[in-house]
């Protein structure tokens, strides 16, 4: 069997200093767009099993919070490409909320995330000193997120029927420094 160029790429270790974040401009804006246009990509986004009409809405209100406040989020690049993003969301004024969105599915499953996620977790605690700690959620049926997140050192604190709840303190940050360098 021959090896595709695609093939190879996919057997290729992502590196973390392949992947940068970035702050977002509008180009990045509209490539954010057009992967929340994806059924797919929406549903493990949003951590539903469905696009109902609520869903579609709170897509319309993230196109519109990244328009106006496009300094919460991160543009994920990968060879200088932007392939997702990270929103940042200050929930209270020791608590940022995460979330996060890799767009191009060719490129799921590689890693990515994790990278990203140590990647923004070191930014946040270093460029906001009265963050104590970062949380997110995800999908019960979203193994891939809840390993990537546990990857990245995030615990669960809490789960109910349809979601965990992550968090990740700067205590449990400074104490494993090292892995975010």
């Amino acid at each position: 069997m021959l090896f595709s160029f695609n093939m190879l790429e996919r057997i290729k270790k992502i590196l973390p200093e392949e992947i940068e974040l970035k702050n977002s401009n509008i180009v990045d804006i509209f490539i954010f767009f057009k992967y929340l246009e994806d059924d797919e990509i929406v549903k493990k986004a949003f951590g539903v099993v469905e696009i109902t009409k609520q869903v579609q809405e709170n897509v319309s209100k993230l196109k519109k919070t990244m328009f106006l406040n496009k300094s919460n989020f991160k543009a994920i690049k990968y060879n200088n490409k932007t392939i997702g993003f990270i929103q940042l969301a200050f929930e209270s004024n020791d608590t940022i909320r995460l979330g996060i969105v890799i767009g191009d599915k060719k490129l799921w499953n590689q890693n990515i995330g994790t990278i990203s996620m140590k990647k923004i977790i070191k930014l946040i605690f270093e460029e906001y000193k009265y963050v104590t700690q970062i949380i997110l959620d995800t999908a019960i049926f979203n193994v891939p997120a809840k390993r990537c997140f546990e990857k990245a050192g995030f615990k669960i604190y809490n789960q109910d029927n349809q979601k965990f709840y992550l968090k990740i303190t700067k205590e449990d940050y400074l104490k494993n420094i090292s892995d975010y360098l």
